[in-house]
């Protein structure tokens, strides 16, 4: 990965401060506008034109907006180092976070959007701000943004390293879309291969005519006991313990990512006690799949079931259960039905789960273990490769800006 500490060697551009290429703009709210947000991947467009939640910096309302339209350049003041940098596609409403401007001289704004992003990559902005925040930069200050000194090759210099850029990061970005398709799709046939062996390829669990032979169908409450009572983790028994939370576990997974002591708890709630072959379940946030089986005797935060199953039921089996998209679809609907989103030991105790024979839960344990480690080996494997890919994109785009790339159009 090329390094690029933006320093004077490390150019092959004169570098000059933004000011000198473009001034900034100062717009009215155009009537019945429409938002529009400055994107962490560089994208300036309407919010309507987007579907997906997330990825951007919003307002709550329209208060304090200013006016954008087609084709200015924008900065978004606080969000700089995420990457909110871009060209606006739409005319609307945005943030008064945000700086807008437009070029004074021979500037290509595309270029200069890659290079500020370029820039953020490596937190070079972080240092020239003013007003920092943690972990950001402010550059809702003009004259901030007016003093970073960028890049700056001849025109046709920074039209042929954007249209270099725009081909070559889509290209990228389309291979990490189909690496993200691919996980997507690794995880969704392991949730439709959970639910197909833990309740039995029934259509209605809830009747046990639609069971296969031999299985039974109970409450949840019979074939389960969910711990009751809290204990002190300041006590000494319990202190030398490790502590099991929902950010330990990985969601979805049943897999512990790691554990820590319970000592030094002392500001903290009570816990629960768990013994090795407990199957531990965040009752906060169905949703997040958060299910693990407790690999020694512990403690669990207030947040978390502690289920112990009956004779009939194995610790693995119950873990696939709970981790069945069909129970977490129940769980989720019990959760909206209370003020905090929690599904409560009565709601959960309700819950009709099937009851295969030990020997089929074993079967049936042993086949989604097979899955569980396929999903897990390729989404380790496709991680790692969206990772290079990412850095690799990361590179290219500061190389180019820099001129420490060979473009065959800047040669010609």
């Amino acid at each position: 990965m090329i390094t690029v500490r933006w320093a004077d060697d490390d150019i092959a551009f004169p570098q000059v401060e933004f000011r000198r290429l473009f001034r900034p703009l100062k717009r009215e709210v155009p009537p019945d506008a429409a938002m529009v947000t400055a994107y962490t991947d560089g994208a300036v467009t309407l919010r309507s034109n987007r579907l997906r939640e997330g990825g951007y910096h919003e307002a709550t309302d329209m208060s304090g907006m200013q006016g954008v339209h087609t084709g200015d350049f924008v900065v978004h003041g606080l969000d700089i180092l995420r990457g909110s940098v871009g060209i606006s596609d739409s005319t609307g409403a945005i943030s008064s976070v945000c700086v807008l401007c437009e070029p004074t001289a021979q500037a290509d704004p595309r270029y200069f959007a890659w290079v500020i992003r370029a820039q953020a990559f490596s937190g070079f902005p972080r240092a020239l701000a003013r007003g920092v925040r943690e972990g950001g930069a402010d550059f809702r200050r003009w004259d901030t943004l007016a003093e970073l000194p960028v890049p700056a090759p001849p025109m046709s210099v920074q039209t042929a390293i954007a249209d270099y850029l725009d081909t070559e990061t889509a290209r990228i970005d389309t291979l990490i879309s189909k690496k993200q398709r691919m996980i997507w799709l690794i995880n969704q046939r392991f949730t439709t291969v959970v639910d197909h062996l833990v309740w039995g390829a029934s259509e209605d669990v809830g009747w046990s005519e639609n069971l296969p032979a031999g299985w039974t169908s109970q409450a949840f409450s019979v074939s389960t006991t969910v711990a009751e009572g809290q204990v002190d983790p300041r006590l000494e028994q319990f202190r030398d313990l490790p502590l099991i939370a929902p950010n330990h576990i990985e969601s979805g997974t049943g897999r512990i990512l790691f554990l820590e002591s319970a000592a030094g708890q002392e500001a903290i709630s009570g816990k629960y006690l768990c013994l090795a072959g407990d199957v531990i379940y965040s009752k906060i946030r169905p949703s997040l799949c958060k299910v693990a089986i407790a690999p020694e005797r512990c403690l669990t935060s207030a947040d978390m079931y502690p289920i112990r199953p009956s004779k009939n039921l194995t610790p693995r089996f119950l873990l696939y259960f709970l981790l069945s998209r069909r129970f977490t679809d129940l769980a989720v609907l019990e959760s909206e039905r209370v003020a905090m989103p929690k599904i409560n030991r009565d709601a959960l105790g309700r819950v009709r789960m099937p009851i295969p024979p030990l020997y089929v839960q074993d079967e049936i344990v042993s086949s989604l273990d097979r899955e569980s480690s396929y999903r897990h080996r390729m989404a380790v494997t496709l991680d790692k490769q969206i990772v290079l890919l990412q850095e690799r994109r990361q590179a290219l785009i500061t190389a180019a800006v820099t001129g420490q790339l060979d473009i065959p159009e800047v040669a010609a």
